[in-house]
C-alpha cells in the first residue's frame, strides 16, 4: 500500500516499548538516502522523528523505513529484536515536465 504525502511532510511514528537505537530514514527512488534531521525519544513508547532539509519532488515515490541504528534489526531495551519495517510513500502533485529541447534557429545562408 502506498501513502500520498504533503511534500513538505513531517514524517513521525510511535513505537510501543523502548527502541534506544531506532531511527527513521527516508529513501528515494534510487535507494539513496534523502538528506534530513531526525529526532528520537525513548521512554513506555519511543517516538522517531524525521524532517526532509528541502520539500520532496512531487509525484516522486520513496521509502520511509524504521530501523536500528546500530544493526538493520530494531533492538529493544529488553533485548528483543524486531525486523524493519517499510512503508511506501508518493509525494502529493505532478511530477515536474521534462526540459524541452531548445530549437536551433536555421541560419540564413545568402
Amino acid at each position: 500500500m502506498q501513502v500520498t504525502v504533503d511534500p513538505g511532510a513531517t514524517f513521525r511514528v510511535r513505537l510501543k516499548g523502548t527502541y534506544p537505537d531506532a531511527r527513521l530514514s527516508l529513501l528515494d527512488a534510487g535507494d539513496d538516502m534523502v538528506p534530513s534531521a531526525g529526532a528520537r525519544e525513548a521512554g513506555a513508547t519511543t517516538t522517531v522523528t524525521l524532517q526532509p532539509s528541502s520539500p520532496l519532488k512531487p509525484g516522486g515515490g520513496y521509502r520511509l523505513r524504521v530501523d536500528g541504528a546500530t544493526t538493520r534489526e530494531l533492538q529493544a531495551a529488553d533485548g528483543t529484536a524486531r525486523a524493519p519495517v517499510e512503508f511506501s510513500i508518493l509525494a502529493a502533485g505532478e511530477p515536474p515536465a521534462a526540459p524541452r529541447a531548445k530549437l536551433k534557429k536555421a541560419k540564413k545562408h545568402p
